[in-house]
């Protein structure tokens, strides 16, 4: 008798459930459990504890309110069941963790007036209807460009090589445990070590934390070469180590558990994404309630911190407050980036020094928006949408170079360059963060043999 493997079994149930249950009811499911898991961790958890930090709660009225919980779960009928394309994987993180949580944190915490509020959320959600407006265009019949399995771990080792050697070259680090415990010291370190040594140096560190390490990591994995896998744990750690940076490590984590959902249990990408997300929101929620005691302060409640307010919370917060600064005032139309030579805006700092400034004047941090809160501050609700229709067509392109390809591991690789788009803008995800690079490294990827998630 033929020997069944763990993951054989695994799949045969996934099938048994979606004969007894359609993709698109488990979507809807999972989509709905979500959003209800967000709104109660928020209201119940962060409101209260974290209201000096800008996570307030004020009581809205019931109508708007129903209003946009109805918006936030009425993607569930166009999000992507399957993983048709890679760009379903941008749609699904820009929904989870952009769109949703600026559905709900800003009707919370920064009050804006109903009419606005549902203003932005029409917005919103007219910006995530282009995905699968996009998945109606026919792919273009570009190249293959496919590296081999040894080119392709050649390229990662010499750019790791290349990284590697700049980082020991210019920054001062410690390997212990101990010294990296004072994270924000670390990171105020590495700070200054970037403006001696110029933007090369980050964007050579963010390139390696956000696309080579979980490159390796992915690769290693689906060879089952695990000194790859350890080689990319090992820089990651080598990483946060320099920069302090905690999302170096989370997004690690993202892609693993993608990694487990996707290619090990072979769980169709819907499913894998709402039911995933809301696991793990309910895991956070439950592990918060079991540690933080009876009464829950902003110290004893650092797994919601680290994993609730700052993953998820800070996203739309930042959506709110760039709304709320921008919208009776002149937008600041890329004056700090791009088309700084030929605009003239009344602004000396960019958006993020202004959200910080403005609405958190003890502290004054550097305020990232997401894809969406940056275009509306640099070109209202225009922006909204054009930053999106640049990104969806980027995926577009992608996906072509992809036609005909199976997509489990050109879509995991493409998990961790994603991420950054919802802590800051377009432009700067895609050179800073290294967006562009992870298209490119995604597409040279060797052609697998997985079956579609």
């Amino acid at each position: 008798m033929p020997e069944v493997t763990r993951s054989a079994v695994l799949a045969r149930l996934g099938m048994s459930w979606e004969r007894a249950i359609s993709p698109r009811a488990l979507v809807a499911g999972g989509v709905i459990a979500y959003v209800a898991l967000f709104n109660l961790t928020y209201v119940h958890f962060v409101g209260d504890v974290f209201t000096d930090q800008g996570y307030g709660y004020a009581r809205p009225g019931f109508g708007v309110w129903a209003v946009l919980l109805v918006f936030s779960v009425f993607p569930a009928i166009w999000l992507p069941t399957r993983l048709g394309r890679v760009s379903g994987v941008a749609e699904w993180i820009l929904y989870l963790v952009v769109f949703v949580p600026s559905m709900t944190v800003p009707l919370y915490a920064v009050g804006a007036a109903t009419a606005d509020q549902l203003q932005l959320a029409t917005v919103l959600g007219l910006a995530l209807a282009v995905f699968p407006l996009a998945r109606r265009v026919p792919l273009l019949r570009l190249p293959q460009v496919s590296l081999s399995p040894r080119s392709f771990i050649g390229l990662l080792g010499a750019m790791s090589v290349v990284t590697v050697t700049v980082m020991v070259w210019k920054l001062n680090f410690s390997f212990s445990l101990a010294d990296i415990g004072a994270v924000y010291d670390v990171r105020a370190d590495y700070a200054d070590a970037v403006g001696e040594a110029g933007r090369a140096v980050a964007y050579l560190v963010g390139w390696q934390a956000n696309v080579i390490n979980p490159a390796l990591v992915v690769w290693g994995l689906h060879t089952r070469r695990w000194y790859l896998v350890t080689v990319g744990l090992g820089l990651q750690y080598l990483v946060f180590a320099a920069t302090g940076l905690k999302g170096a490590v989370a997004l690690l984590a993202v892609v693993l558990g993608l990694y487990v959902l996707l290619r090990s249990w072979r769980t169709p990408l819907g499913t894998a994404m709402a039911w995933g997300s809301s696991g793990a929101l309910g895991a956070v929620t439950l592990a918060h309630i079991t540690t933080s005691g009876p009464v829950a302060t902003a110290g004893s409640s650092w797994i919601l911190s680290l994993l609730f307010r700052r993953a998820l919370a800070t996203p739309g917060l930042m959506t709110g407050l760039y709304f709320d600064f921008f919208s009776g005032r002149p937008k600041a139309n890329l004056d700090h980036s791009i088309l700084g030579p030929f605009v003239e805006t009344p602004y000396v700092d960019p958006p993020p020094v202004l959200i910080g400034t403005t609405y958190f004047p003890d502290s004054s941090p550097w305020a990232n928006g997401n894809l969406w809160a940056d275009g509306f501050a640099n070109f209202g609700f225009v922006g909204i949408i054009a930053m999106t229709v640049l990104l969806v067509f980027g995926l577009y392109l992608a996906d072509s170079f992809l036609r005909g390809r199976s997509l489990v591991v050109p879509a995991l690789l493409l998990v961790a360059p994603l991420l950054p788009l919802v802590n800051t803008g377009l432009l700067t995800s895609l050179v800073t963060h290294g967006l562009a690079l992870g298209v490119i490294v995604m597409i040279l990827a060797p052609v697998t043999r997985d079956s579609p998630g």
